[in-house]
């Protein structure tokens, strides 16, 4: 994490830190006590006997603390919902998966309308330039939201952010398209996902209304920058030493084949801390807080969405399609249509792109192939693999978070 008072070391983990992270980890674990709570009419110190004994390791065990209704073979649970919809045992029952079913778009608004709201889906950590599939990239959604103001049938803008953060410079870039939107008098709804914290919460702070999950990450106010240095490696592992001659001290510029100099360190800390001061000056505004209100509760804290509310970070819990109700109240228009940002390519676009060399395929058949031989482990090949590509200040989670 980075304060602006506390030079960063990214080593292990500070005591200071592990309380922060503790904190977070309870709120989050009473947040879902609460909700099993209510649906399973079970308390919260019961569901905490039960998770202490592991009740719910077998389906018997599951059954007599309450947590689950009953056990069936799969034959019984189909017969069973076929009754339920009114079937009879020997018709065919169509399913589809949890995925397919996530994935359903149910039409929403009036296609007859000219009058639109930009659905614009950001999801994956967020990069400089133009990005790849699956990433937020800084260049590509700064002109997107411009394209989008300057659209006289576009009356809102519902942002969906589902990202732990990445370049600081590209959230920037993001920030200041969603101000310039708002200048233009286009309403900019943010609607939180499983993750919007660091460059996720940069990207969303200034938004006219935040509305997030109960369970959603956010927060993580704070930024950090990695410095490797190989120097020790090169010399000790594989016999290779660097010498330089330089004009002066900072000739040569920051290397990780050298030790930096208490004058580089001044300046990289200078960098971060000036970085770290406009984040909080973007949230302290666009949420209506003082600076130090904010670096109370920022310093890479992270919080769920229903603590961020508490807070002031958020405004609401909500879901996707309340967040879509919202921009068009505060459009003012009754009758729109949703159109979803960025448009999918098609395949003779894919493959042209991959032609004149701007495709990202070798990397996404990587992504693919760890996503379908070890699935596990896909989140944190993706993290591993952004964290390889950092340059410059990161507003983003300096770690690999699974709740399980």
């Amino acid at each position: 994490f980075k304060s602006a008072t506390e030079p960063f070391r990214y080593n292990k983990m500070s005591d200071q830190n592990r309380l922060q992270l503790h904190e977070f980890l309870d709120n989050l674990y009473l947040t879902l006590l609460n909700d099993v709570s209510d649906s399973r009419k079970i308390s919260v110190d019961s569901l905490r006997a039960i998770a202490y004994r592991y009740d719910g390791q077998t389906a018997d065990g599951s059954v007599k603390s309450g947590l689950i209704d009953g056990i069936m073979y799969p034959d019984e649970f189909s017969d069973m919902i076929k009754k339920k919809v009114g079937l009879k045992s020997k018709d065919d029952l169509e399913k589809i998966t949890l995925g397919e079913y996530a994935g359903a778009k149910p039409i929403v608004g009036d296609f007859g309308s000219k009058d639109k709201i930009a659905l614009v889906y950001a999801e994956g950590g967020i990069e400089d330039g133009d990005g790849k599939n699956g990433t937020i990239g800084g260049d590509k959604y700064a002109q997107m939201i411009k394209k989008l103001r300057m659209d006289e049938n576009v009356k809102a803008i519902v942002l969906r952010v589902n990202s732990p953060g990445g370049s600081a410079l590209a959230s920037d870039l993001i920030w200041r398209e969603i101000e310039m939107a708002k200048k233009a008098k286009i309403p900019v709804i943010v609607s939180m996902g499983d993750y919007a914290a660091s460059g996720g919460y940069y990207i969303a702070c200034n938004a006219d209304s935040i509305l997030a999950e109960p369970n959603t990450l956010t927060g993580s106010i704070g930024v950090f920058a990695l410095l490797p240095n190989a120097r020790k490696l090169m010399n000790e592992k594989l016999g290779i030493t660097f010498d330089t001659v330089a004009t002066g001290p900072n000739a040569i510029g920051i290397s990780p084949f050298a030790a930096t100099n208490p004058d580089q360190d001044r300046m990289i800390q200078s960098w971060i801390d000036n970085t770290y001061e406009r984040f909080l000056d973007h949230v302290s505004k666009g949420r209506k807080m003082t600076r130090d209100q904010v670096h109370e509760i920022a310093q890479g804290r992270i919080w769920t969405g229903d603590k961020a509310v508490q807070l002031g970070l958020v405004d609401r819990l909500g879901t996707l399609d309340d967040a879509i109700k919202i921009a068009a109240k505060m459009a003012k228009v009754d009758k729109y249509r949703v159109s979803e940002y960025p448009r999918p390519k098609n395949q003779i676009m894919q493959i042209m792109e991959e032609l004149m060399g701007k495709s990202d395929e070798e990397d996404d058949v990587k992504s693919k192939l760890i996503q379908s031989t070890f699935k596990e482990y896909a989140s944190m090949y993706n993290f591993l693999r952004d964290v390889q590509k950092m340059q410059g200040p990161q507003a983003r989670l300096p770690f690999y978070l699974e709740i399980k």
